[in-house]
C-alpha cells in the first residue's frame, strides 16, 4: 500500500440512531471514494458515536476531502448521515478547502461550506504497527 496519512471524523449520534446509521454508511458512494484518491474508508457505530475514518496518500488532505464530500454523488450521503449526528449539520453544508493563508490560491468558502477547523477532525498523530 501506498505511503498514507489517517484522518477520523468523530460526532455524536441521537440516542436510538444506531441502525440507521450503519444503513447509511453502508451505501457511501465507493466510486466518490476512488474519485478522491482514498485508499481505505472505516466506519465505527457505538456508544453514542460515530467515527469515519479515511486513509489517503500522504497528500494534501484538504483538496482530496474538498474531491469527496464536495462530490455530487457524496451529497445525499452526507445529508442522510448529517440528521443522525448531532453535530451532523455541519458534515452536511459542504467543504471548503482551507483558507489563503495556508493553502495559497484557495476560494473563501462558498455558501456555508466549512473548513477543516470547523469540523470535528483529527489527524493521524503516531501510529504502531507489527
Amino acid at each position: 500500500m501506498a505511503e498514507s496519512r489517517r484522518y477520523v471524523y468523530v460526532a455524536r449520534l441521537n440516542t436510538g440512531d444506531e441502525g440507521s446509521v450503519r444503513r447509511i454508511l453502508e451505501q457511501v458512494p465507493e466510486d466518490a471514494l476512488v474519485d478522491a484518491g482514498f485508499l481505505e474508508f472505516t466506519t465505527y457505530v457505538g456508544s453514542g458515536f460515530c467515527v469515519l475514518e479515511f486513509a489517503i496518500p500522504d497528500e494534501d488532505f484538504q483538496v482530496q476531502f474538498d474531491r469527496f464530500v464536495n462530490d455530487p454523488r457524496v451529497r445525499e450521503f452526507t445529508r442522510q448521515l448529517s440528521q443522525h449526528l448531532i453535530e451532523g449539520e455541519q458534515l452536511a453544508r459542504g467543504f471548503a478547502p482551507g483558507n489563503s493563508r495556508f493553502h495559497p490560491g484557495a476560494e473563501p468558502a462558498a455558501s456555508g461550506a466549512v473548513t477543516s477547523a470547523e469540523l470535528p477532525l483529527a489527524a493521524e498523530a503516531y501510529r504502531w504497527t507489527r
